[in-house]
């Protein structure tokens, strides 16, 4: 069955901002808080990012195994020129921030704030730039737009009643979900902006995320965005944030016996990378005599399906990774965490046959 996105309702949003500590916790690195007057310039200099991106040839010094320069006959330096490839570094303080071949074209930091705003715009106000940062310096960058609270999902599955959109949602409100949409860029990496669904759980800031498009944002500043650049996007993410919510309601109502439970953990991870030091972190938090799982005494996160995944995901939200440098945060978005947690998922119900 092909799902709708509703014609957009520019009254369901309020002025206020949507971020609170509790969003602020999941976000890490050098991060500001968005207000809608703000301009890109201004954003960037809260986050220390105000910077143009300049480009140099790239040279190679060779060094022995020793690591002693080494040198051609009239006592210089040996060094090779690199035509293909160029550095990108910060203009302020000349750190580097990746280096690419010379087809591609930096953006600069203030162009890309500049986007996104337009591409919140471009939404009708379904959605808005709440927080801009970065975990590495400028490296990375990401952009968060809350979900939950920017527009009344409520109001809107009312209208698709019997199309899947009738959700439960007696749950406690510190076990209540909040979605982000989050939209990344990348001058370290050879990577296209790419846009992500984020689902954090409130009491314990736990995070699951997947891709809502396939596709790359272009980031097109000669033309003005129309909702229709946008749709796709949308519609995607209002899939992905009931999907999740569908799952978790059936999760927390099935049950699963601890021992169980057990046996999923170490088979999951008797294929894994490191699987002997993984299942015993895991089962540290899963086995309830720990009371290393938090929200534990949550009801749905007894003997229940739904204990197993946040135990899996509280493993990869609060891993021993720096969440200064926001390592944890990029990881959870794309890189290793963010694919076991996908592998899990997609291997839960052969784990549990069922």
């Amino acid at each position: 069955m092909t799902l709708s996105v509703p014609a957009l309702n520019t009254s369901l949003i309020t002025p206020q901002t949507k971020l609170n500590d509790t969003d602020l916790r999941f976000f890490y690195g050098t991060n500001c808080i968005v207000r809608p007057d703000q301009t890109a310039t201004e954003i960037l200099d809260a986050i220390d990012c105000n910077f143009d991106v300049i480009t140099s040839e790239v040279h190679h010094t060779f060094r022995d195994s020793e690591g002693n320069v080494l040198t051609n006959d009239q006592g210089e330096p040996m060094v090779i020129d690199d035509s293909n490839t160029r550095g990108w570094f910060r203009s302020d303080n000349y750190l580097k921030l990746g280096q690419h071949g010379n087809q591609r074209t930096p953006t600069k930091p203030e162009s890309y704030i500049e986007f996104l705003q337009k591409f919140c715009l471009a939404s009708e106000k379904e959605l808005s730039l709440d927080l801009v940062g970065t975990f590495d310096g400028g490296k990375t960058f990401y952009c968060v737009s809350k979900l939950t609270n920017g527009f009344d999902r409520k109001a809107l599955m009312q209208q698709y009643a019997g199309e899947g959109f009738n959700i439960k949602n007696l749950v406690d409100d510190q076990d209540r979900t909040v979605h982000y949409l989050v939209l990344t860029d990348y001058y370290k990496e050879q990577k296209a902006p790419r846009a992500t669904v984020v689902s954090q759980e409130l009491i314990c800031a736990n995070g699951m995320s997947k891709r809502v498009t396939d596709m790359n944002i272009k980031l097109s500043h000669d033309h003005v965005n129309t909702y229709g650049d946008i749709a796709p996007v949308l519609q995607k993410a209002f899939q992905e944030c009931t999907a999740y919510d569908l799952v978790k309601d059936r999760q927390r109502s099935t049950p699963l016996a601890i021992e169980d439970g057990i046996s999923a953990i170490n088979a999951f991870c008797s294929t894994e990378k490191n699987g002997e030091k993984l299942a015993k972190e895991l089962l540290q938090i899963y086995i309830p005599d720990n009371q290393k799982l938090i929200g534990g005494h949550l009801d749905g996160r007894g003997a229940t399906q739904f204990r197993l995944v946040s135990a899996v995901t509280q493993h990869a939200t609060h891993a021993h990774n720096s969440k200064k440098y926001g390592g944890s945060l990029k990881s959870q978005i794309e890189g290793t965490r963010h694919d076991r947690v996908k592998r899990f998922m997609k291997a839960m119900p052969e784990l549990l046959a069922v």
